[in-house]
């Protein structure tokens, strides 16, 4: 290990942080894991870790995971009363818990076809309302879509806009350390979000797939202008919808930097550049760029080829059919 590492990391301490998302039984003799942070810069190769300081200074962030099986924390009552939830569930429940009391009573409105979402702090219980139908029913009973949307929707906002009103957190490592040894690390003030979403489109109509892309993209500028640290965003998906919906994004974007008027279509707040976008798809164990550069917009054909494959075995069907006998 580098001698400039600070603390007590080992490689099977190492090891076991990634037992919190379930992906240590990936691991093989020629797994590398390299990445570089704004403070320190580390290795996983060759079975060993080592890690080097290369900042004396840590802004901390707020690093939000949003997991596919989130809708575990609406689709039963009481999740909070549930043991032996993995970890990574059993965190994003109390972000989820956090969220839902700092709303209060208030309705909070979905990203997706006027319906809202209502804590109520007596009971303890959470529903959805349609808005257009004036009425509303428990979340428990709600469609799984509204399950899936609503723990994204809530925390995601309750964290961007928290730390917008929040003053910036700029201390030395040495001060981190002095302070968690006397106080709650919770005490210590985020300076940004990394807002980690697993599947954003899961269990929704190709329709609100955008809306759910658009309302994360607005919670990710939620951050002040002024401010250096910007939140950021991080999407793993599935589906072409969701990355034709970033495309319009960015071609906004560009527009709008031309001049264009493009606020029918979208609002300043979900517009994204090209090049603060990276995007990458992962196939036969290599991470490719799937960014056309000469476009200006990211490649969705890896996964509308999907479509064409399945299209395909249909026409196929068509040709045995009226093929002559």
């Amino acid at each position: 290990m580098s001698q400039d590492m600070q603390g007590d990391l080992t490689t099977n301490y190492f090891i076991s942080l990634l037992d919190y998302h379930q992906i240590t039984s990936y691991l093989r003799k020629e797994t590398e894991i390299i990445y570089k942070g704004d403070c320190y810069q580390f290795s996983y190769v060759k079975e060993q870790f080592s890690a080097k300081k290369i900042a004396d200074i840590y802004v901390r962030p707020k690093v939000l995971y949003i997991p596919a099986d989130r809708s575990f924390c609406t689709s039963i009552r009481n999740p909070t009363r549930v043991a032996g939830l993995p970890r990574k569930t059993l965190e994003f429940l109390a972000d989820f818990v956090d969220a839902e009391l700092a709303l209060g009573d208030k309705n909070y409105d979905l990203p997706v076809n006027g319906f809202s979402f209502r804590y109520d702090e007596n009971s303890k219980e959470s529903f959805i309302r349609d808005d257009h139908k004036n009425y509303e029913i428990e979340t428990f009973s709600a469609s799984s879509g509204l399950q899936s949307v609503t723990p994204l929707t809530l925390t995601t906002a309750y964290y961007s806009y928290l730390l917008e009103k929040s003053p910036q957190n700029i201390i030395s490592l040495d001060q981190i350390r002095a302070v968690k040894s006397k106080l709650d690390p919770a005490l210590i003030i985020n300076s940004r979000l990394i807002n980690i979403v697993e599947e954003p489109e899961q269990n929704l109509f190709p329709e609100s797939q955008a809306d759910v892309l658009y309302y994360l993209l607005r919670c990710k500028n939620a951050t002040q202008p002024q401010s250096a640290y910007k939140n950021s965003l991080l999407i793993t998906t599935h589906s072409p919808y969701i990355i034709e919906a970033l495309n319009n994004s960015i071609y906004a974007q560009r527009l709008r930097s031309l001049g264009k008027d493009i606020h029918n279509l979208l609002r300043d707040e979900e517009l994204v550049a090209y090049d603060a976008v990276a995007a990458y798809k992962f196939a036969d164990g290599k991470i490719e760029s799937i960014k056309n550069d000469a476009l200006q917009q990211i490649d969705a054909e890896y996964l509308d080829s999907c479509s064409e494959r399945i299209r395909d075995t249909y026409s196929k069907l068509e040709d045995i059919e009226f093929e002559a006998t």
